[in-house]
């Protein structure tokens, strides 16, 4: 969470010194708006895990209110399972793409010349940070249920 309220903060500081910058100095930061886009986007994937562990995302209450408690539990680790299967084929993807962009030498088309494998490292890192939190989140979900199977 504390490398979601950085990037957060640093996202808000680049943008309001641009504000201030354009409007008091007449004076524009060419690299601002690139920037702000690769930390919006590094702060999408680190915040991830942090939504996962704090349970934020979002059920179909309709579906599991009709379900059994141990319904719930089968249900909840079975989506669990799913989205962690998902995350880690999307891990594996994310860390080509990285693979490519070193080997390939790409760089970002505006003055800065950014190598793109840079700001792309927080694809695989929040992927892992995901990953790994919903493995808990299975663990804690199968312990659950073999709790409800015991009684």
């Amino acid at each position: 969470m504390l490398v979601s309220e950085l990037l957060l903060v640093g996202l808000a500081g680049l943008m309001i010194a641009q504000i201030i910058a354009r409007f008091v100095f007449d004076y524009d930061f060419e690299i601002a708006e690139e920037y702000s886009a690769y930390l919006l986007a590094a702060l999408s994937f680190i915040s991830l895990a942090v939504g996962q562990a704090y349970d934020a995302y979002h059920r179909v209450e309709m579906v599991q209110a009709r379900l059994s408690p141990r319904g719930r539990l089968l249900s909840a680790l079975i989506f669990d399972l799913l989205t962690l299967a998902f995350v880690l084929l999307l891990l594996g993807y994310f860390l080509q793409l990285i693979w490519s962009s070193w080997t390939s030498g790409n760089i970002s088309l505006t003055m800065a010349g950014t190598p793109l494998w840079i700001p792309q490292l927080s694809l695989p890192i929040g992927m892992t940070c995901f990953a790994l939190v919903l493995a808990r989140t299975v663990l804690r979900d199968w312990r659950a249920l073999s709790q409800a199977r015991a009684a």
